[in-house]
């Protein structure tokens, strides 16, 4: 297989059809074109420092790196490994606003500047129609809505909200915040989980309220395989095999075996294996609330480790031979597990518009026979034409959605598509939170040919599969009883709408629910179990940094039809400039969208605050914090460089430049016929090469997995469009270098 056909079959981007040639006349390349020349053209989106930054200085996290990228040993060296997983240091972000939903309806906390009365604090309510209920000695009083009565929630919560927004920065007052309960909650204490937004997304913390999963519960991961000692997957793998017939391919010197431990799979050339199976397991399995890494989607399911994927991919023969055992059929290994799987998840993809193999949805059908549900990703192509496996009829097809729960640029669409799920974007930071809006989980590195651990931001359909596979695994530990159609139903007819009214080709029937599938499977078993009301919203702080002006998040009653009451905005500095509007909710709809819109017109240089709060009948507001800046671009300033690189020997072959004042667009000339993986970044030390510690820097599409583009003689590409970055960093030391940077043309 080719690295090109390994780009499709790992879900990365193919590029558009040709479009007529670019003016080149500013690129790089060669002065006399060669014979067959072409060109690569397209725009990036250019995340700046300051947009990414949201932390508070002083404070000190340890954090990994937010792309990966690793020379590639044999297997054989795999037994010298970094003793816990790699580590970053960070300053600590910027606490999150308080969770309205659990808080005392239309009950407000106001702390009073010192010195101010009793009689002051009651006039100062008074004036915003709050009555004062008590004060402690430290200046905090508790107040509620004047002559509402105590039954009335929707009219105290509506008052109570009113009240806050006209309280927040008048004189003496000091903080205003609703008065939240306590409880005994099962919220992980993984401490990278408050960077896990994609599970908030579908509502998985509403589900871990009715189940956290089961040990019983068995989810094979036919991908790359596994680095099984990684820290945060320890008690969670049951025995898996090796598929990989070639040896060279499998590069652990035997081919086929017992052991699927990830050798390393050479994905992006020398230096940038994978490690893939790991992030997807990671995903759907990781060890939650053991106070370390990351959070699983479930706490208990376990993963079966199924290596099929290798140098260049894997064949259908391997994945068939795979699914087949993952289901408890006879197989090629003459082994059968000793329970065999309830779902498999295929984070894995051909190229759109090929025709199926028939070895292929066999296997696939014989796996679903044998009640098996199986989870695929659509693939990263940004094509509407239908990719197998995920394509076949008996597989759960999955697009990606980004942080605005927005079809991500790269998902693949089309009839085939059954629901979505969050597959991320590491080319911005629109939470504010300092890293990539990725899909993060446990992965993994070869640097050095020492295998270290880690925790890494991917983006990719291949990240929104393992979502929906762990949703089905909670669904069965909710109802056991459930078949794989069952699940299936249940997956499909809880799904949130996005998109046009019902079913269709981008969201297929929408974006996945972990809550509302959770309590319809309870419900199908007979039990009384009804998901608690409850207001949410998908991203709780919008960061619009230098540049945006629009964003957009979706609210959500997690327990019944959603009525807006009221969108009220708030803004600690500089006024007039923060707007937001609910979109109409069907009639007796549960999901809308918000659009929050900055103004920076007459505005001074400077950081600006505000916040947006949402009430709903019947139920807790919600509060949207909004971070922006006004003034120079900085960064935007910056040259950035676009090379195409050889992909076996990492040699630039094209380069060209481009800045902000050319609104990032790209075109690189004079490129003879071959395959090209594109890299983008600046060289702020002047020294030749960009990509190194400090720089922004990008790849087609992500860091994590650069695509090969395959250009034919005379072929003028447009539409390559990719993503800019602050390069974030593993900790570096003698033994474990830095990334390895890119040499510029000139």
């Amino acid at each position: 297989m080719t690295l090109a056909a390994l780009a499709q079959a790992m879900g990365c981007f193919i590029p558009p059809p040709a479009e007529p040639p670019p003016d080149n006349s500013q690129n790089g390349g060669p002065i006399s074109p060669p014979v067959g020349s072409g060109s690569i053209a397209g725009q990036l989106t250019v995340q700046t420092d300051e947009a990414a930054s949201a932390w508070v200085p002083g404070a000190t996290i340890p954090f990994a790196p937010a792309y990966a990228a690793a020379d590639n040993p044999a297997k054989s060296a795999l037994g010298a490994k970094d003793s816990g997983a790699a580590l970053r240091r960070q300053a600590a972000p910027a606490p999150r606003a308080v969770d309205t939903a659990t808080a005392v309806p239309g009950e407000l906390l106001v702390t009073f500047d010192d010195g101010a009365t009793f009689e002051r604090h009651r006039s100062l309510l008074a004036d915003t129609g709050m009555d004062l209920v008590e004060c402690s000695p430290s200046g905090v009083c508790r107040a509620v809505p004047a002559d509402v009565p105590s039954d009335d929630k929707s009219l105290r919560v509506s008052r109570a909200a009113d009240a806050r927004a006209r309280l927040v920065g008048r004189p003496g007052i000091r903080a205003v915040e609703p008065n939240p309960r306590r409880r005994v909650a099962l919220m992980p204490n993984d401490p990278y989980f408050l960077y896990q937004w994609h599970y908030s997304a579908i509502h998985l913390p509403e589900a871990w309220d009715m189940t956290v999963g089961s040990a019983d519960a068995i989810v094979a991961v036919v991908d790359t395989g596994i680095l099984s000692g990684h820290p945060d997957l320890q008690g969670r793998l049951v025995t898996g095999y090796d598929f990989i017939a070639d040896p060279a391919s499998a590069r652990d010197g035997d081919g086929r075996d017992a052991d699927p431990e990830d050798a390393g799979d050479l994905f992006g050339g020398p230096g940038q294996s994978s490690f893939h199976g790991t992030h997807v397991a990671g995903t759907l399995a990781a060890t939650t609330d053991n106070s370390a890494g990351v959070a699983g989607a479930t706490w208990h399911t376990r993963v079966m480790p199924l290596r099929a994927l290798g140098v260049a991919g894997g064949t259908a023969f391997d994945i068939s031979e795979a699914i087949r055992y993952a289901a408890g059929l006879p197989n090629v290994s003459g082994l059968l597990p000793s329970r065999r799987a309830d779902v498999i998840n295929l984070s894995l993809v051909g190229s759109p518009g090929e025709a199926p193999s028939s070895v292929e949805l066999s296997a696939i059908r014989d796996a679903t026979s044998a009640g098996v549900v199986i989870v695929a990703a659509a693939g990263n192509e940004g094509s509407s034409l239908p990719a197998y496996p995920a394509a076949a009829p008996e597989v759960i097809s999955v697009s990606a959605v980004d942080i605005e729960l927005q079809l991500a640029g790269y998902s693949n669409r089309g009839e085939s598509v059954d629901l979505a799920a969050p597959g991320g974007f590491t080319g911005t930071d629109l939470n504010g939170d300092g890293f990539a809006d990725g899909v993060l989980s446990t992965g993994g590195s070869d640097l050095g040919g020492i295998v270290r651990y880690e925790y890494v931001f991917a983006n990719g359909t291949s990240m929104a599969a393992p979502h929906v596979a762990a949703v089905a695994a909670l669904v069965l530990a909710a109802n056991p009883s459930l078949s794989a159609s069952d699940i299936r139903d249940v997956l499909e007819t809880t799904a949130r709408d996005l998109g046009s009214t019902g079913r269709d080709d981008d969201f297929g029937h929408g974006l996945v629910d972990a809550a509302a599938a959770v309590g319809e499977a309870y419900r199908r078993a007979g039990v009384t179990l009804a998901v608690p009301a409850r207001l949410t919203v998908s991203n709780d702080t919008l960061n619009f940094g230098l540049d945006r002006s629009s964003l957009t998040v979706q609210l959500a009653n997690t327990g019944g039809p959603l009525v807006i009451d009221a969108v009220l905005t708030s803004t600690s500095v500089g006024s007039g400039w923060l707007t937001a509007q609910a979109d109409p909710v069907p009639s007796g709809g549960s999901v809308t969208s918000l659009v929050v819109a900055v103004n920076r017109e007459g505005l001074a240089d400077g950081s600006y605050r505000g916040g947006v709060t949402v009430t709903a009948s019947g139920l807790e507001p919600v509060v949207v914090e909004v971070l922006m800046a006004v003034g120079p671009a900085g960064e935007a300033l910056d040259i950035i460089y676009v090379l195409a690189v050889d992909p076996a020997t990492r040699d630039t072959i094209g380069e060209t430049a481009t800045q902000a004042a050319q609104s990032y667009v790209y075109a690189i000339g004079d490129l003879p016929a071959g395959s090209y993986v594109l890299y983008a970044g600046t060289d702020r030390d002047d020294n030749g090469y960009i990509c190194e510690e400090g720089d922004l820097c990008g790849a087609l599409p992500s860091r994590l997995e650069p695509a090969t583009v395959v250009l034919g003689a005379n072929q003028n590409l447009t539409g390559i469009d990719f993503a800019v970055a602050k390069l974030i960093l593993r900790q570096q030391t003698g033994e474990f270098p830095a990334m390895l940077a890119l040499k510029r043309i000139r």
